[in-house]
């Protein structure tokens, strides 16, 4: 699948977002607003750090940190059956600097992520405080968020922080109560043009950005809290200059293609690698492959990388390799279909430009963004439309430049189900989003928001 990769800060919060479809997502719901006892929301804030440095206080009914920055309580309500009360209080005292939690990763994390442990010490507990003073690297913490996700979604729930600093800098920890004590069994790390993100089920992506070329490290963490490396994946732009075979052929029509890589090893090799390619005209179409054509242009390219020794796969290959390696370390087709069938290849078609989402918002409340003033109430688009509209709408207004976008799955309703979450990266202190969720077989934009 081809990568729009999302350039920027990456924080794992979301913007005050209730239940899709039951309720009005699109509203604000402050925490006067939305009472504890309520039975059905899930909502994330960013509060900004306070400009003076204060001791470390807890607030009342707010999770306070050092430094006078409070974290926001993102989850205004949880269905008591989805959470005891033991962790509960543990996550809570966690979020409130009453608690450690023990640095105790899986053995796959430890050698997939070693300079982690640079950072912190195997088997030593911290405070979240401890946290934050060991990576902030004197930067000053702007905000920080907590969610609750559910690693291959068993119904015990984990604990997400996520921090970010002032210097574009960020960092997720994923906290878990193992038997009464507090367990960080996964960290990331996001910096200016790399980001890290973490889906509801568990599953982890790295995001890795240079010039013409874009990466993605994959995996998943199990309901143990154990991290299981999957795959890594990269997108370059073969230029006639500066393929890995150094000259492409020439090709009549393409003025693009793409060399798209797959490893099921961190560290690989030649011989660890498989490609596919992609390849576009000059206006940035797809140029769909015809095998009986003699003038296949993939063919032309497929057989040069072979002459050159590297291994050729298809498309289909390359996803039949990826779900069988899927299947290998426990992430199981429930999961990561986000225990609703279809979903997840409805969404991902949708990043793709191959199904179209309708705008179905009872409630347009961004600030700076009016999603109703480009998209029509009950009309369905593909996500390039969006961007499109999104872009000329933005000249007429602000004309903050947009630059890809950063997805992810969080089950917003609490209901078991994901949605797919899109904010899109515009150079400004907003970042516009649209909520689609799969309603009986179709694509709905559900909720917008800046």
């Amino acid at each position: 699948m081809r990568k729009r990769i999302f350039i920027g800060v990456a924080s794992a919060a979301m913007l005050l977002l209730s239940a899709c479809g039951e309720t009005n997502i699109g509203e604000n719901v402050s925490e006067a607003q939305a009472p504890k006892e309520a039975s059905n929301t899930a909502s994330a804030e960013i509060l900004q750090a306070a400009s003076t440095e204060a001791s470390v206080e807890p607030v009342s009914n707010e999770a306070s940190t050092q430094a006078g920055t409070e974290l926001s309580d993102d989850v205004a309500a949880m269905p008591e059956d989805l959470m005891d009360e033991a962790s509960k209080k543990l996550y809570q005292d966690f979020f409130d600097g009453k608690e450690k939690a023990v640095f105790d990763a899986s053995e796959e994390f430890h050698k997939c992520f070693p300079y982690y442990y640079d950072l912190l010490k195997d088997k030593e507990s911290y405070t979240l405080d401890d946290l934050i003073d060991l990576v902030k690297d004197n930067a000053h913490l702007e905000r920080g968020t907590k969610e609750y996700i559910d690693c291959a979604l068993d119904g015990k729930l984990e604990l997400l922080v996520s921090l970010g600093f002032e210097d574009s800098r960020g960092y997720d920890f994923i906290v878990k109560d193992k038997g009464g004590e507090l367990k960080i069994c996964y960290l990331s790390d996001s910096a200016e043009r790399d980001y890290s993100i973490v889906n509801y089920c568990g599953e982890t992506e790295r995001f890795m950005n240079s010039g013409d070329m874009h990466g993605s490290e994959h995996g998943f963490i199990d309901g143990e809290g154990d991290y299981h490396f999957w795959y890594v994946d990269c997108e370059s732009e073969a230029g006639y200059g500066n393929a890995r075979i150094g000259n492409l052929p020439e090709l009549d029509g393409v003025a693009y293609v793409s060399e798209e890589m797959l490893s099921f090893k961190k560290e690989h090799e030649k011989a660890d690698e498989y490609y596919y390619f992609i390849m576009d005209d000059k206006d940035y179409n797809t140029i769909e492959e015809d095998p009986s054509s003699d003038n296949n242009p993939y063919e032309t390219v497929r057989k040069a990388y072979k002459d050159a020794g590297y291994n050729i796969i298809s498309k289909d290959e390359f996803d039949k390799m990826v779900a069988d390696a899927r299947k290998k370390i426990g992430y199981t087709d429930e999961v990561y279909n986000l225990n609703c069938e279809g979903s997840r290849e409805l969404y991902e078609a949708f990043l793709d430009d191959k199904e179209k989402a309708e705008f179905d918002v009872s409630s347009d409340t961004g600030e700076h963004v009016k999603f109703s003033e480009f998209l029509t109430d009950k009309e369905s688009y593909t996500l390039r439309e969006i961007f499109e509209k999104f872009d000329d709408w933005n000249k007429k207004h602000d004309d903050w430049e947009r630059e890809g976008y950063k997805k992810n799955y969080t089950d917003v309703g609490l209901d078991g189900k994901a949605e797919l979450i899109i904010t899109m990266n515009v150079y400004c202190e907003y970042k516009p989003y649209i909520v689609v969720k799969n309603v009986d077989g179709k694509l709905k934009i559900c909720a917008v928001g800046d």
